[in-house]
């Protein structure tokens, strides 16, 4: 059995990473007001002005998202089929620091938390 990943270390290695250029991850600021899917609309958008294509991008969240998402817009899981929100993949793990969301392709971040493709990454400040 594999071991699982940690994203609460993949999260931290993200936030922190140095060093300081254009092509860092990238923070998106959450207002108070702002609903799950405004930050999840922002961090495609985010994305996409980097020439990433984001259609390879997936959601990583703590499971608490799902309850916040699943407020306001409704999530219909298809049996066998992973559940996606604006056609991308959501993915939960207890790991994820909760309230926070880190948006990027599953192999810009190694295993052991080492950001490969700081360009293509995504995730939500305090």
């Amino acid at each position: 059995m594999k071991p699982a990943v940690n994203f609460k270390d993949v999260f931290d290695a993200v936030a922190s990473f140095e060093p300081a250029t254009v092509s860092d991850p990238v923070p998106i600021a959450v207002e108070q007001e702002d609903k799950v899917t405004d930050t999840m609309q922002k961090m495609i958008a985010a994305v996409e002005t980097r020439d990433v294509d984001p259609e390879d991008c997936v959601f990583y969240h703590h499971p608490t998202t799902v309850a916040a998402l699943e407020a306001e817009i409704p999530l219909t899981p298809i049996r066998d089929e992973p559940m996606t929100c604006f056609g991308h993949r959501l993915i939960a793990s207890r790991s994820m620091p909760s309230g926070q969301l880190l948006f990027c392709p599953p192999d810009a971040i190694s295993l052991d938390a080492t950001v490969l493709e700081p360009l293509a990454v995504v995730y939500t400040e305090d």
